[in-house]
């Protein structure tokens, strides 16, 4: 096991890990690497990290829609409307996408937004 230089620590000591990858993967990763200006293995660690929360998000998103729909089936008066629950729906939704998407979509959509003065979630 490596451990990186202190130069190169963002979160405490790091692991140097090897993966194997079929060509065309390392290809289509290597190139949006590069689109992104970054070497390949910050790009594939921030699409793991990106990934973590995203299904973190989910998770969290999902255990709310359940509560709202196990409050509903037990008649139990809830503060949540039916516009919560389309917009939980709408979240869980935008959350899958992202899921599907890469980081260098993602930050294009995001910048579209801006650009036309409607903040992003993040």
């Amino acid at each position: 096991m490596q451990t990186s230089t202190p130069a190169n620590r963002v979160h405490g000591p790091s692991v140097v890990l090897q993966v194997r990858l079929s060509e065309p993967t390392w290809e289509r990763y290597s190139a949006e690497a590069t689109a992104a200006g970054m070497p390949l293995s910050t790009y594939i660690r921030q699409r793991l990290e990106q990934q973590d929360a995203t299904a973190d998000q989910i998770a969290e998103l999902r255990h709310v829609v359940e509560d709202s729909v196990e409050a509903q089936r037990r008649g139990t008066p809830e503060p949540a409307s039916a516009a919560a629950t389309e917009g939980a729906v709408s979240l869980e939704t935008l959350l899958l996408v992202r899921q599907l998407a890469s980081p260098q979509k993602i930050d294009i959509a995001q910048k579209e937004l801006e650009r036309r003065g409607i903040s992003p979630w993040r």
